[in-house]
């Protein structure tokens, strides 16, 4: 059986517009993703936070990863990059 997962975020007056939906999992936890997003709405870096993420698995933290790079958020008049987040709840 497959489990549900849930994605959160947090990019300042940045709406998300795409992400790649993360399936096949049958484990529970939480995945927090930090990104870096450039002003056409791109990802241009992720990385897992170790402190704030609950889980061990790295199958979990790997999908939650993989997802996170395909996001694809608003644009903005902005000319420098943004920090935020992903949080992917897994439940089982």
């Amino acid at each position: 059986m497959e489990g549900k997962n849930f994605v959160g975020g947090n990019l300042k007056n940045r709406k998300l517009l795409f992400i790649k939906k993360v399936s096949g999992t049958n484990e529970e936890g939480s995945v927090i993703i930090k990104l870096i997003v450039n002003p056409k709405g791109e990802v241009t870096s992720a990385e897992v936070d170790p402190n704030r993420t609950t889980t061990a698995s790295s199958s979990l933290r790997s999908k939650a990863l993989d997802s996170a790079l395909s996001a694809v958020f608003e644009a903005t008049s902005l000319t420098e990059e943004q920090n935020g987040f992903i949080t992917f709840k897994f439940e089982y």
